[in-house]
């Protein structure tokens, strides 16, 4: 789980020196954040847009639904550590 791993393990399973993990990401934190930006920000950017669209209630959420799935289609790993 995300408390249980330090910078050093993910830069050893990325295949990098912790020094240049650390010269892209400052924190396991941010990679954290990153995760939830793609996750939220996706079904939020998703949701605005058929909103402007003018979609209805019903169709804005089976869109939520619809995308919410895709993400844990396309993104498993990232939708597990999400909602871990």
């Amino acid at each position: 789980g995300f408390h249980g791993v330090n910078m050093g393990m993910i830069a050893d399973a990325a295949g990098v020196k912790k020094a240049t993990l650390y010269h892209y990401i400052g924190s396991k934190d941010e990679i954290l954040f990153g995760l939830h930006e793609l996750m939220i920000g996706t079904l939020q950017r998703n949701l605005d847009a058929r909103l402007e669209s003018g979609a209805g209630p019903l169709e804005c959420m089976r869109g939520v639904v619809v995308d919410v799935f895709q993400l844990i289609h396309d993104y498993p790993g990232y939708v597990r550590a999400f909602f871990e």
